[in-house]
């Protein structure tokens, strides 16, 4: 579980098991981004002498994953340890198309495991292709999350659309009524200005839907 100011993305499986007199073996793993935003990763491998990472680091955009592979190089007796995988919110600036870092949100850790034969607990370390983006039969929480971002940006946009064409409604309509009639029933406020501010929320809910990633 991430200990971090905010939500970080996952990882799957959260264990990867090896057995003594195996090695060399590879696994992989899966690094999923479910978030609206890129996120820079880097993998912490304090066991260099036993196991080697296909990737230690890398840039995950949003809504997609990357996967990497673990070798285990060399194990003569059982070992149990942690990779852990941090997390930074990234950024481009205006004029450069290089990422730049923000801000640290967080880090995962998969359990390193080696065991001393088959015959102790069963462990899994399967199941990959569950790992898919958006899939709604995945069992690892980032597959699930990225369906749910997906479908929450899409109702965001329609519903913002809706906004903005009632807002440019009732500025046209604002701009047919009566200044009369508006100041005798309304008040102060001119048909003109309430139709300025309609228009004015239609343009900043416009820009928002064209920002939104």
């Amino acid at each position: 579980m991430p200990t971090s100011p905010g939500p970080a993305p996952f990882v799957h499986p959260s264990e990867i098991v090896f057995q003594v007199g195996e090695c060399p073996k590879t696994e992989t793993f899966c690094v999923l981004n479910p978030f609206p935003h890129d996120i820079i990763f880097k993998v912490d491998n304090p066991y260099p002498n036993i196991c080697f990472l296909s990737l230690q680091q890398g840039l995950l955009r949003s809504s997609n994953k990357v996967y990497i592979e673990l070798t285990c190089t060399s194990a003569a007796s059982p070992f149990e340890g942690s990779l852990q995988v941090r997390f930074f919110k990234c950024s481009r600036t205006r004029h450069s198309q290089r990422p730049h870092v923000q801000q640290y949100i967080g880090f995962r850790e998969i359990k390193l495991v080696v065991l001393s034969s088959g015959n102790e607990k069963e462990r899994s370390a399967t199941g990959f292709p569950e790992c898919s983006a958006g899939s709604s039969s995945g069992s690892i929480p980032g597959s699930k999350s990225v369906g749910f971002s997906n479908s929450g940006k899409r109702f965001q946009i329609v519903s913002s659309l809706a906004l903005v064409f009632l807002f440019l409604l009732s500025g046209f309509v604002c701009n047919q009524i009566n200044e009369t009639w508006f100041a005798t029933n309304i008040g102060a406020v001119t048909p003109h200005t309430c139709a300025v501010v309609c228009y004015t929320l239609a343009f900043v809910l416009l820009v928002r839907i064209l920002t939104l990633r």
